[in-house]
């Protein structure tokens, strides 16, 4: 048995979280700009944004996550994710 995350307090099968390397990506509009992370052609918005620290367009970055459907996103056509860990790749 491998793989799989631990996840405010639990643990998280693989088939529950997501494992990607993407891009950070800045979204401009309506006088804000909303930071998302592009991978395997999907648009992860995550909770609370991309960390400050890792706020540059085109910064390539390893990611795991966990989708939450149950929480709107701010931007059409996202997928709402709670990060578990993010680095610069």
């Amino acid at each position: 048995m491998g793989g799989g995350a631990c996840y405010k307090g639990g643990w998280l099968p693989p088939s529950m979280i997501i494992k990607a390397t993407g891009n950070v990506q800045s979204i401009h509009g309506a006088g804000l700009t909303l930071w998302a992370i592009q991978a395997n052609g999907v648009l992860y918005e995550p909770i609370g944004g991309v960390p400050t620290a890792l706020r540059v367009a085109g910064l390539a970055v390893n990611f795991v996550a966990v989708p939450r459907p149950d929480v709107p996103g701010t931007m059409s056509g996202t997928t709402v994710i709670d990060l578990v860990t993010i680095t610069k790749k």
